[in-house]
């Protein structure tokens, strides 16, 4: 049964709207996080100058993995911004559903930080890939109840939205997927599929239009 079902429109807002603040708060906090993986290089005055540029050299690999995750986390927080205007109502298993996909948000900084301090590890960039792509699933599925059938949208809901939808926030997922497969072959070449994250957008613009969601 939908919550707040004897409620008028601005009642049903307030509390979606809780949701929203909710999910903002866990999308910054992870966001901010995750510069936690880096470390102070603590040096005897007499070696500061030289040692400190390969102290901050050989954190490159956190630099790497802080700067994909930052901006994956970006890129499924504006998405989550835009798809929740379409949104209109609430009930028990969206809101669960919400919680699970916030719950991998925050979970990312830890293999963020896993790969970035053993960025060779066949087991680190597989964990650190399937984390990724299990975010982006959780969304999906979350996208998916919320919009299948109307379900929790306005009646004149398209649903070619909802198919549009699930194909732009499907882009990340099916990139680290396909890390994670790569990984097996080769961790250097599962490494650079990573940098497909930023022609997501572009990607996401192609198989919607302008005026549909992007991711």
């Amino acid at each position: 049964m939908l919550y707040g079902i004897c409620m008028n429109n601005d009642e049903r807002m307030l509390h979606l709207g809780r949701i929203h603040a909710l999910s903002d708060g866990i999308f910054a906090f992870s966001l901010t996080l995750m510069v936690l993986s880096f470390d102070i290089p603590h040096l005897a005055p007499s070696e500061v100058n030289d040692k400190l540029a390969g102290a901050i050299w050989a954190q490159l690999p956190n630099f790497q993995s802080f700067i994909i995750s930052f901006f994956v986390i970006g890129t499924f927080w504006f998405s989550h911004h835009q798809k929740f205007q379409y949104i209109k109502r609430y009930n028990k298993t969206f809101i669960w559903l919400n919680l699970i996909f916030l719950m991998f948000i925050a979970f990312l900084p830890f293999p963020t930080d896993l790969v970035g301090e053993y960025d060779t590890s066949f087991f680190a960039i597989l964990f650190y890939s399937l984390s990724l792509a299990l975010t982006g699933i959780a969304f999906i599925i979350m996208w998916v109840y919320a919009t299948y059938k109307n379900r929790l949208t306005d009646s004149d809901f398209d649903s070619s939205l909802m198919w549009r939808g699930i194909a732009t926030t499907a882009v990340i997922p099916a990139i680290f997927i396909l890390s994670a497969v790569l990984s097996i072959i080769d961790v250097k070449l599962a490494k650079i599929t990573w940098l497909l994250v930023f022609t997501a957008p572009f990607i996401s613009k192609l198989i919607s239009p302008k005026e549909v969601i992007d991711n």
